[in-house]
């Protein structure tokens, strides 16, 4: 986890985050208008065992359009270069500093560590994470981010769970 909290202290920042009203000095300039691409790379931390250390490849999209005052709704697919990987949708919030914006969120994925021997167990996990990114120009953004997912089970097996930490970098394009 990162900054050496516990997942609990973690994910209820996140939550607490996108739940939180953005203060009138958080908001955007200008509105947004067009949907963002954002394209991803990062690394999954090895687990206690030393398992892990995959690549995640992902593709996102970022709506522009608020499903509730100031939340937006974040649609994912990401692939480890192996056989595993997942797809999620995640509602996140934009905290705007000039030209710098933070961007935490939270949501269900759907995983399978691996997709050529399919375990009801893997299905339904949960993502939480937090982007920083920079604005670059008026159509594109470079970020550097967090992410976790996992099942949540503090009894569950280490197969049921993704359990995985990911750090990330991404560049994002408005369309």
């Amino acid at each position: 986890m990162p900054f050496g909290t516990t997942y609990a202290a973690y994910a209820t920042a996140i939550v607490l985050s996108v739940l939180a009203p953005v203060p009138e000095w958080a908001r955007p300039d200008q509105p947004l208008l067009d949907d963002q691409i954002v394209y991803s790379f990062g690394m999954n931390a090895p687990d206690k065992a030393g398992i892990g250390k995959d690549g995640m490849y992902a593709v996102e999209l970022w709506k522009s359009k608020d499903v509730y005052p100031g939340i937006r709704p974040m649609y994912s697919v990401a692939w480890d270069g192996k056989t595993g990987g997942y797809a999620s949708f995640t509602l996140r919030k934009d905290f705007h500093l000039g030209k710098f914006q933070i961007s935490p969120y939270g949501g269900v994925a759907l995983y399978q560590s691996d997709w050529t021997n399919y375990n009801a167990e893997d299905l339904i996990q949960y993502r939480t994470g937090f982007d920083v990114s920079l604005k670059l120009g008026q159509t594109t953004k470079l970020t550097a981010g967090f992410y976790h997912i996992s099942n949540l089970s503090k009894t569950g097996s280490p197969e049921g769970s993704a359990d995985m930490d990911v750090t990330r970098i991404a560049f994002v394009s408005r369309f």
